[in-house]
Formats: C-alpha cells, structure tokens, sequence
C-alpha cells in the first residue's frame, strides 16, 4: 500500500513538472517557517556507527524558490528584504536596515536557538545551526561532559549594496571559552551577488578550532578544528530557477591522552531545477527535482567498510501556495525521495549498497497579515541527517518598518 502510495506521488511530481505554464507568481511572505513547509535540501551525515555523528547539509535555505532565509547563503539577497525585522519561534531574530539607496546593513543573533548542543546541530528542517561542537569523539571515555563547551550565541553580521548588481557579504562568529580550561572560537564568510537572473555565491569556515587546554595528556591532544567551503550558481530564468552547488566539510582534530589524528571529510555536490506553475493567479505549484551527491572519508568509524561511502540522494518536493484572502496565505508541501542510495567501500572485498528512501514528509502551512505585520506558521514531519522521521513547528514573526513595501 505504502509503495503504490509513493508511486503515484512520484508520477504527480512528473506532471507537475510537464503541465504548466511559465507565469511566475511572487508571494511577499518570508522566514523559517515558509521555507520548512515549501521545502529545502537533504542532509548529509556520516553512518551511525561512527563516534563523531558529523552531519551537515547543502546551504542553510532553498535553492530553488525566493525566501528571506537564502540571505544565509547568499547576502546579496538582503537587498530584497530592507527595513524589515525577523523573530523566530527559535528564539533568534535579526533586522535589516537601508542605509540608502544603495547599502543595506543588517544583523541576526542566536541563530538556532539555545537548543542543548545547537552548534552544527539540525533544529529545523533542511537546516543546520552555525557554530563549533566540541564532539565526543575527540575525548577519551569520562571526558564526555566537556560537550557543553560548544560555542554558543552565534551573530550573523551583514553588509550590501545595489549598483545595478546586488551584492552582499556576511561574517559570523560565535565563540566558548573557559579561562585556562577550553577555547571554542568559530568564523565563518559569505559573499554573493545577483545580476539579472544570475546568482552566484561562495563561503568558507576559517580559524575555527576547539581545544581543551589545561587537559592535554599528550602535547596537542584534545584540539579539534573545523574547515568549510561552499560555493554555487543559480539562474532564474521564467519559471524555472536551475542551480548548482558545492560543499566541502572537513572536522580533524587528536582526542585526548593520544597522538592519532582524526577527521571526518565530506564532499557534498547537487543539480536540480525548480519550476513554477501558476494554476490561478492566486494559487501556484513550485516543483523541485534535485540530484545529490556526497562522498564521505570517515577514520572514526567503528567498522572498516563505514571509512569510506557515497550518498545518491533523488528528492522531488511539490509545494502549493494560495492566497485564501487579502489577509491569508494558505501552503503545503510534500517531499519523497524518489532514490537514497548508500554505497559502502569494503578493502578487499568488494561494494556494498543499501537504500534508504524512507517515507514523505508532508508539511501544512499558513500566513497570516495585518498592516505591515505578518505571521507564519509551519508544521509537518522531515527527514533527520541519519533518517528519523520527526515533527516539528515553527512560527517567524516579520515586521515591515516605516511601511515599506519588499523590494524585488
């Protein structure tokens, strides 16, 4: 029952994606919770056997629709969201101002919330905190309750500007420390521009590193460091908004009382295209179909197989937005992964495959305005990096200052 279930769901993603046409409906609403109902990327992680649990994702929103949340992946984009104010039921929220004409600053605080462990953990669909963890598995046994020094409080700072290209740089930090006993100390870049259509974008993590000074058993022991890069490229184009994006995640450090180096690398690769269909003038589909490569390096594995394994991930999301009336927006969202394959590398023997596609997560969703001030709900299930279903609600509060419209 469940199969059939699935099939017919793939079968209406195909026609989605053929029947149609190219009118492009935009729809002002914006914040986490939109995004968690309309869809995002899938994550990756490492195998569940490992001691580090490293699980990260492709970018912190959506490729392939316009939200305000995609500002964490290309600053660029504030400039479509000035003068306005952002409160998440996550316990974090940020403002944008207008300078002028033509800059645009901005800052957001406490990204992902003050969740136990929120540094680099998942805590919405699709979504992964910022920040720097102190894992276990750079502690030898009964060193474990050094995990409450990861960083904490991250700040998202924001400069543009729009000279006929819009472009956008962000810096983030969020840091721990303890006098002589442990520093944890994160940074992280964003740069991006737009220009007709054309969307580009590029990160990196520098300088990140944790170490637990005063507890060394051996020189250099107990340090853990964390390196990122992303890079992309997106057209919008009618309808369709093509992409493709890169991320690199390396975590490497010594565990304590040794001199054996470890790390966790993973290369993290996806194409895909949305496309929208108006079926109303009030009422569209947004489609996305999407191909996901990662390659993942594990020396902290348990087993010798789980060192060294690719992920092929095919989901395919349909997502409708209708507005019901002047003050209400209606949306949901469905997800299935049409192909989640992982191939394990065995020394000297050979392959081995396993599919993990789960079932859907299916998402509801609404808006709600009042004069400048908008309400959003989003509620629903989602895949979690190592493939629990969960369910979750968001809210996102947003306020358009001095009456502004958006601009787009």
């Amino acid at each position: 029952m469940q199969k059939t279930w699935q099939k017919g769901l793939l079968q209406l993603c195909f026609w989605a994606f053929v029947v149609g046409n190219s009118f492009q409906l935009h729809v002002a609403e914006a914040g986490l919770a939109r995004l968690s109902v309309l869809g995002t990327h899938p994550f990756f992680a490492n195998n569940r056997l490992s001691q580090s649990q490293v699980h990260t994702n492709l970018v912190n929103g959506s490729l392939w629709y316009d939200d305000s949340y995609n500002i964490f992946y290309n600053p660029a984009l504030v400039n479509d969201y000035k003068n306005k104010i952002m409160i998440e039921s996550t316990v974090e929220g940020g403002f944008f101002y207008n300078l002028s004409d033509y800059f645009t600053i901005g800052m957001y605080f406490n990204r992902g919330g003050f969740k136990p462990h929120a540094a680099e953990s998942a805590y919405a669909p699709g979504i992964i905190a910022p920040g720097q963890n102190s894992r276990e598995f750079l502690l030898s046994p009964g060193w474990n309750k050094l995990r409450d020094v990861d960083t904490f409080f991250p700040i998202d700072v924001f400069i543009t500007g729009d000279y006929g290209i819009k472009w956008g740089v962000r810096f983030t930090s969020a840091h721990n420390w303890s006098g002589a006993n442990f520093e944890n100390h994160y940074y992280h870049v964003d740069t991006g521009m737009y220009l007709l259509g054309l969307e580009t974008f590029l990160g990196a993590t520098f300088l990140s590193k944790y170490e637990a000074q005063n507890l060394n058993l051996q020189p250099n022991s107990g340090v853990q460091e964390l390196e990122e890069l992303n890079a992309g490229v997106k057209i919008r184009y009618e309808a369709w908004s093509p992409y493709f994006a890169y991320h690199k995640y390396r975590e490497s450090g010594t565990p304590m009382s040794s001199k054996i180096m470890g790390q966790v690398l993973m290369d993290n690769f996806a194409v895909g295209t949305g496309f929208e269909i108006a079926l109303r003038e009030d009422i569209k589909l947004l489609n996305h179909i999407g191909f996901v490569w990662g390659f993942t390096d594990d020396d902290l594995a348990n087993s010798e197989y789980e060192k060294n394994f690719s992920t092929l991930i095919l989901p395919l999301t349909i997502s409708i937005e209708a507005k019901a009336t002047e003050w209400l927006t209606l949306r949901g969202g469905v997800t299935q992964e049409a192909l989640n394959r992982v191939a394990f590398y065995i020394p000297n023997t050979g392959d081995k495959e396993e599919y993990r596609p789960g079932p859907p997560s299916v998402r509801v969703g609404a808006t709600a305005r009042y004069s400048d001030l908008s309400l959003d709900l989003g509620a629903g299930n989602y895949k979690t990096p190592h493939g629990d279903m969960e369910g979750f609600v968001l809210l996102t509060a947003s306020y358009q200052l001095f009456g502004s419209a958006q601009l787009k």
